[in-house]
């Protein structure tokens, strides 16, 4: 565990996971996750990396204090990780709202990450006024019952030919979020858009995406790569929002061959 400080007066412990040696591969889950949702990544990337993964604040093993989940908060905590453990050059590779914490750390840090790996990432959650009223919906499906709440998004989070048991771990991995953990953060992302800056970003980037993943859509990352100057995309089949745990072959296949792809440059 390591101890960071919020507001100098509130102490929030993370939980962190690092193992391994070579190019510095640090996962980011995303919103009501946690490390695990990268289990098989980390135990496929640990022979050939150094791989860094934490709970974020609110999540998983991490203290879950009762404010400061804005995106900027998880900046800070990336930041003060990455210098605590002397992470330098690291491979960002974030997941939904970890994509969009990695983009931003990026845009504030911009020679600090060697690459981004972007999975069901958006730069601006809600584009559209269906998408509002849907984060709105969900905000009250939330409040009303958590278990509710979950079937709602299940079309959104997995393919048509996902492991019901997968689909019962995702749900129990995310009822140990706190409801105000993932209130306040839905909250916040209203407001995350970062589009206008992507072209700022100079690094190479891999853009994955689930086929079936409504909840950030491929489409979404083919606009994405319009304006990242050296961004690609990878679809990984039969897999939605969650396509690290749905299909983890593919998807370790994709990351390796990018990370070949950079130690070649």
């Amino acid at each position: 565990m390591i101890e960071i400080t919020l507001d100098q007066t509130e102490p929030v412990r993370l939980y962190v996971v690092e193992q391994g040696q070579g190019q510095p591969l640090v996962f980011i889950h995303g919103w009501a996750a946690s490390h695990r949702f990268w289990k098989h990544q980390i135990s496929y990337f640990t022979s050939r990396n150094y791989v860094f993964a934490y709970d974020l604040r609110g999540h998983g093993d991490s203290a879950k204090p009762e404010r400061g989940y804005h995106v900027e908060a998880h900046v800070d905590d990336l930041k003060t990780l990455l210098t605590k453990y002397q992470i330098s050059s690291p491979v960002l590779v974030g997941h939904s709202l970890g994509g969009m914490i990695a983009l931003q750390y990026a845009l504030e840090q911009p020679t600090s990450p060697r690459a981004l790996v972007l999975v069901g990432t958006s730069p601006r959650p809600i584009d559209s006024r269906k998408r509002s009223i849907q984060f709105s919906f969900l905000r009250f499906m939330i409040r009303l019952s958590r278990n509710r709440a979950s079937k709602f998004t299940e079309k959104e989070l997995f393919g048509p030919d996902v492991d019901p048991e997968l689909v019962e771990w995702v749900n129990d991995e995310s009822l140990r979020t706190p409801t105000h953990v993932i209130l306040e953060i839905l909250q916040d992302v209203k407001k995350f858009n970062v589009t206008s800056r992507l072209s700022d970003i100079k690094i190479p980037t891999l853009l994955i995406s689930g086929e079936f993943d409504s909840a950030t859509t491929p489409n979404s990352a083919t606009q994405m790569q319009q304006l990242l100057p050296q961004a690609q995309i990878q679809l990984v089949k039969g897999a939605g929002h969650n396509c690290m745990l749905e299909e983890p072959s593919n998807f370790n296949t994709i990351l390796h061959s990018f990370l070949s792809e950079l130690r070649s440059q």
